[in-house]
């Protein structure tokens, strides 16, 4: 597709956490092809605070929709006044191209809402959203990855990208902020390599019991004398509770502590990452720390963690991947063992421990 050289692109990619650090490569690719080009992104507030500052990034657009539609949005007057500032701010500039990589009907409205004779999506994308865009991409194939299929739109544009680049901008501030937490907890205190445990993940189907969390918790802490930190949102403050509860020796807990770009600063400095399919398992890999990812009701092929060193672990069952977010008998995730796990997980140590900074927090 020929589009000339344009001097503005708008890339429409919302949510969620996954989703967004996974577009990170598209925009690079971008980048790469038109490096002349001002690179907007429009992205809803959730996961903003992650793109603030990226060096292919000129504007940063938020869509606050989820606040606007909820009860933290001030009364009516406040919220028409919100979103009207949000509406003319996204159409104060004109593009040149404007790519849906969404390909739901919230993107597709924003899409025709901006300023530009080029939109580009996908032929047959959800939510009738194609009928928002006047350039469309054939249909693509639901297993190939997702990070492909973003990079398969740079290349329909003219990029010749190979390998996904990954980068976040961060910076002193983050990493005085993890080193007062990790500080804070005591976890600076011993030598062991630091492993974070992300035990949370948005569909109960991915949710590993809380008894498996404590076993590999307590196991990577007798056979690695590890410095084990767990992650989360602050809603997941209750079940970090219950994992801990069931330790012997209780791990870091910085569930709810850290913002998007601490978090990525902490993930960065482990020498590995324990995760279900979440967001936080694509940011330790777009950060380039190996991950021992859980899989059951969804494919590794579609979504599992970019990049080199990672470990995925998952049952072949004939019901799995069923994509389901709930499930009587979830046996394709809790039929994965905390043994099975830990032997994972000391497979990347046991390999990282001979790089130079496997221990990069106490470089």
């Amino acid at each position: 597709m020929d589009i000339g050289q344009p001097e503005r692109i708008l890339i429409v990619k919302l949510s969620a956490l996954g989703d967004v650090v996974q577009t990170l490569a598209f925009a690079e690719a971008i980048h790469g092809l038109w490096p002349q080009a001002r690179v907007d992104w429009l992205v809803e507030e959730a996961s903003s605070d992650l793109l603030a500052g990226h060096p292919v990034l000129d504007r940063v657009i938020v869509s606050r929709r989820k606040t606007w539609l909820g009860r933290g949005g001030g009364g009516p007057g406040r919220r028409l006044a919100e979103i009207g500032s949000f509406l003319k701010e996204l159409r104060s500039r004109p593009y040149d191209l404007v790519v849906d990589l969404q390909g739901l009907f919230k993107s597709g409205i924003l899409t025709r809402l901006a300023r530009s004779p080029v939109r580009l999506g996908f032929e047959g994308s959800r939510e009738f959203s194609w009928l928002f865009v006047n350039e469309r991409l054939p249909a693509y194939d639901p297993d190939r990855h997702a990070v492909e299929r973003y990079l398969d739109v740079a290349r329909s544009l003219g990029a010749d990208v190979q390998e996904p680049v990954f980068r976040l901008a961060l910076g002193p501030a983050e990493v005085a902020r993890v080193d007062d937490l990790l500080a804070a907890t005591g976890v600076t205190d011993r030598r062991g390599p630091l492993v974070v445990v992300h035990p949370e993940a948005l569909w109960p189907t991915k949710r590993w019991s809380p008894r498996n969390f404590a076993a590999v918790c307590d196991g990577l802490v007798r056979e690695w004398d590890a410095r084990v930190v767990l992650t989360g949102a602050p809603a997941d403050a209750d079940r970090a509770e219950e994992i801990i509860g069931q330790t012997l020796k209780p791990p870091a807990n910085l569930v709810g502590r850290t913002g998007l770009r601490e978090l990525a600063e902490l993930l960065r400095r482990a020498a590995v990452v324990v995760s279900p399919d979440t967001g936080t398992m694509h940011l330790a890999a777009a950060v380039g720390t190996p991950v021992v990812a859980l899989f059951g009701p969804t494919a590794p092929w579609r979504t599992g963690p970019v990049g080199w060193g990672h470990r995925v672990i998952r049952l072949d069952l004939d019901c799995s991947p069923c994509f389901k977010k709930t499930c009587p008998d979830p046996v394709c995730l809790n039929g994965i063992t905390p043994e099975l796990v830990l032997t994972e997980a000391g497979g990347v140590l046991t390999r990282t421990e001979k790089m130079p900074g496997w221990t990069r927090d106490q470089e």
